[in-house]
């Protein structure tokens, strides 16, 4: 079976075209130091379907950063040309090749909460609660370093028994401590949606910005009417047989 390996903007995902057993995924994300692991499946329609894997091998429903790695594997193979669909448990999302940049559709964020205040021990967060596929608790300030807080703030109670990601913005920075991985990725796709939802919040009138992720690498957001897309580089880290 052939393994790829690519990386979003510092997020890396392996790709396979056959499922593998939970533990194999694990491992083999262990072994490669990668965040998750995707299948890619060819389905009647002739799309391509990414099922994808947490490094815990969990089944989160969406991943920005994997859909953009998976469309870059489908380009590189000449699966689909420059524009296609691919198909998520979110639902399809357009997939486009722009001037070496992978540009992906991604679902419109849903706002689940304003301004929820959330404690632990004796500090206090507010941020804003929102779904893109996937949950984040965005945050603008932290009173500890971001990366004691966020274990925390990622299984506090109100989030319920599957938790929450945590992404914590700093002007034009933006991290994200990620379930399924349970730690700061080096960037994270629904996190960059997610924390350009936050600003809208503030400020409804921007429609696009970008923002440096915690591997220092560039992603763009851009809403164009109910419609939101997600902008950056993506590199082939190897191709293996196992």
């Amino acid at each position: 079976m052939q393994l790829s390996h690519y990386s979003g903007s510092g997020n890396s995902f392996l790709i396979v075209s056959d499922s593998l057993p939970i533990t194999s995924i694990g491992n083999l994300c262990r072994s490669h130091k990668a965040d998750g692991l995707i299948v890619a499946t060819r389905q009647p329609s002739k799309n391509y379907l990414m099922e994808i894997y947490n490094a815990d091998g969990s089944n989160p429903k969406m991943c920005g950063n994997g859909l953009r790695c998976l469309a870059k594997y489908l380009f590189d193979r000449g699966l689909i040309e420059n524009k296609g669909i691919v198909e998520t448990a979110c639902g399809p999302f357009r997939v486009a090749l722009r001037e070496n940049l992978i540009e992906v559709e991604m679902p419109t964020p849903k706002l689940l909460a304003r301004d929820l205040k959330i404690t632990y021990g004796n500090h206090h967060f507010s941020g804003h609660h929102i779904l893109v596929g996937v949950p984040h608790f965005v945050i603008k300030s932290c009173p500890i370093p971001f990366v004691e807080a966020a274990p925390h703030l990622r299984s506090h109670p109100y989030f319920g028994a599957e938790g929450t990601n945590v992404t914590f913005i700093q002007g034009s920075l933006t991290q994200t401590f990620e379930r399924g991985v349970e730690a700061i990725t080096g960037a994270c796709g629904t996190g960059t949606v997610a924390s350009f939802k936050a600003l809208q919040l503030e400020e409804p009138k921007i429609h696009q910005k970008s923002f440096t992720t915690h591997s220092k690498e560039i992603l763009e957001v851009k809403r164009v009417e109910d419609r939101f897309f997600l902008n950056g580089g993506v590199t082939l880290l190897f191709d293996a047989e196992f």
